[in-house]
Order: structure tokens, then C-alpha cells, then sequence
């Protein structure tokens, strides 16, 4: 049997007819090809990248390029089939197609794993973002801060905040304490909206009673006694928990 192939016409017939099949496909798809942010901060408001339009656009794309390389194997077949080299045109095209399609799908698994994982987003800065809540007027401590992503236009944090004694606060001085907390949890919104955080939970705490759980051998909160030692806080930024 003769596996040899005497022309490359019908490759470029076919690389034609999927290049423009495939080019229509991802023209279609192109405005869910790319995210959509404010600023240097990342702000998602629902108009994140979807997953599933990505991977079909990227999936448009990767069949272009293949097309493209096809269209390219048939020329030179058609061309140059008197060459010896040419036996190597077309499982060189396969292992390039190959290439760039793993160079596509692999960044696009692994998002698509951390999002799964509800891994910690790698754009928030969670030092700076623990500074500027530790800075906020009437505040005295923040721990337990948790930071994770549900979905593309989706990140959800929560933080316990120790509030400072009102009359410890010259500003306070005089004020409700319900509008003191209500201020307190108001500013504490606005850092976590800065760094793109909508989808908050604050659990506000008081300074006496965190020191009270603190000389009882716990900083946690446990509904006994017991002699855990504050965790220390993570120094990486990929973490997801900041205790």
C-alpha cells in the first residue's frame, strides 16, 4: 500500500474552508475573550470574563492557528513533494498545533481549578489590604480576614474587626454607639470595595471582650477554654485565610 501523498490540494481546499468557519466562530466570540477591570485594583461588578465563552473563543483561535499551519503542510506538499525533507512537513505541523494548544488550555485549566478550589485571588494585595483596615478610624485590630473567588465577577471576603472604645476615639466622642459601629463598618466597606471586595461579611467585635478571650488562653472565640496561641498570620499573598 502507498501512504505517500501525491498532493496537497485538498489539504489547502480544507484548511481554507475551516479557516474561514473557525474566523467567523471566534469574530463572534471575541468581546468574551478578555476581562474587564477599573484602575490597578481589579474591580469586578459582574462583567467578568465567563469561563465557557473563553474556552470557546480560545477554541476558535487554536483552530485558525491549525488551519493556518494545514494551509501552509498543503502548500508545500502541492509544491515541493519531490523533496525529501517534505515527509516531515506534516507531523511537524501536528506537533506545533499540538504545542500552541496546550500553550492555550493550560492557563485556562488552571483558572479554572483555582476557581473550583476557591483559591485566594492573586491580584489583592493582602498586605496592604490588612494595613488599610488596621488604619481605619476606630479600629483597633482585624484577624480572621478570609478572602476567596467564587466565580469570575465574584470575590467574597469576610473579616472579624475589633473596634476601639468610643471614647477612645476623639471623634466618637458623644456618639451613639450604634452609629459609631454602623460609621466604623461603613469605612471598613469602602477599603474592602477599593481592592474590588462587594461581597463582604464584617463581624464586628469589642475591644473588652477580645482582651477578656485573650487572658482566658484563646483569641478565638471557642466555646471552652483552651490553651491555642493566636496562629500567626500567613506571609505569603496566595493564602487564602488571615488569621
Amino acid at each position: 500500500m502507498n501512504l505517500a501523498i501525491e498532493s496537497g490540494r485538498w489539504f489547502v481546499w480544507l484548511a481554507v474552508f475551516g479557516f474561514a468557519i473557525n474566523f467567523l466562530g471566534m469574530c463572534m466570540f471575541a468581546g468574551h475573550g478578555h476581562g474587564h477591570s477599573h484602575g490597578g485594583h481589579g474591580h469586578s461588578h459582574g462583567n467578568g470574563v465567563d469561563v465557557n465563552m473563553r474556552a470557546i473563543f480560545l477554541h476558535f483561535v487554536g483552530d485558525c492557528i491549525s488551519s493556518v499551519c494545514v494551509l501552509i503542510t498543503g502548500l508545500l506538499i502541492d509544491h515541493q513533494r519531490k523533496r525529501k525533507w517534505i515527509a516531515y512537513v506534516d507531523p511537524c505541523a501536528s506537533v506545533l498545533i499540538t504545542i500552541i494548544i496546550l500553550y492555550t488550555t493550560i492557563p485556562l485549566v488552571k483558572y479554572c481549578s483555582q476557581l473550583v478550589l476557591q483559591s485566594g485571588p492573586q491580584h489583592v494585595d493582602y498586605a496592604l489590604l490588612r494595613k488599610q483596615l488596621r488604619d481605619v478610624r476606630g479600629v483597633h485590630d482585624i484577624h480572621s480576614l478570609h478572602v476567596w473567588q467564587l466565580n469570575p465577577s465574584r470575590l467574597v471576603s469576610s473579616v472579624h474587626v475589633v473596634l476601639t472604645e468610643p471614647d477612645a476615639d476623639a471623634d466618637a466622642v458623644g456618639v451613639d454607639e450604634a452609629k459609631f459601629r454602623s460609621g466604623c463598618e461603613r469605612r471598613v466597606r469602602e477599603v474592602l470595595h477599593e481592592h474590588g471586595l462587594h461581597y463582604t461579611c464584617i463581624q464586628l467585635e469589642d475591644l473588652k471582650d477580645q482582651l477578656l478571650s485573650v487572658e482566658k488562653g484563646c483569641a478565638n472565640h471557642c466555646v471552652r477554654e483552651c490553651h491555642a496561641m493566636r496562629i500567626r498570620e500567613p506571609e505569603s499573598a496566595s493564602m487564602l485565610i488571615d488569621y
